[in-house]
Formats: C-alpha cells, structure tokens, sequence
C-alpha cells in the first residue's frame, strides 16, 4: 500500500519513508516525502486529502 501510495503522488522516485501506527484502534500509515526528485522536478500537492480518499 504504501508503495502505491507514493506513485499516485508522485514520490515514488522521491526519498521518502513510511511510517506503520498500530498504537490506535485504526492503523494507519504516514507517509514523509521530499517533493523534490532526484531529477530536480517537484511533485504536485494539491488536493492530497481528495487524492488520497479516492486511493
């Protein structure tokens, strides 16, 4: 999941981490990104909250 995450924002290629809570009733995961790429492009942020309810 975590993985999928990261493409469908766009970081996939980006440094990032993932980050598993299981200290609550719900797991959940977060997920920490550089937005910017080793190719020097920005992924795009916008609608995060949207984009990540739909996935």
């Amino acid at each position: 999941m975590e993985g999928v995450a990261a493409e469908e924002f766009g970081v996939g290629d980006h440094q990032y981490i993932c980050v598993l809570h299981k200290d609550t009733k719900e797991q959940h995961i977060h997920i920490a990104a550089n937005r910017v790429g080793f190719d020097g492009k920005a992924a795009k942020d916008g609608n995060s909250y949207k984009r990540m309810s739909a996935l």
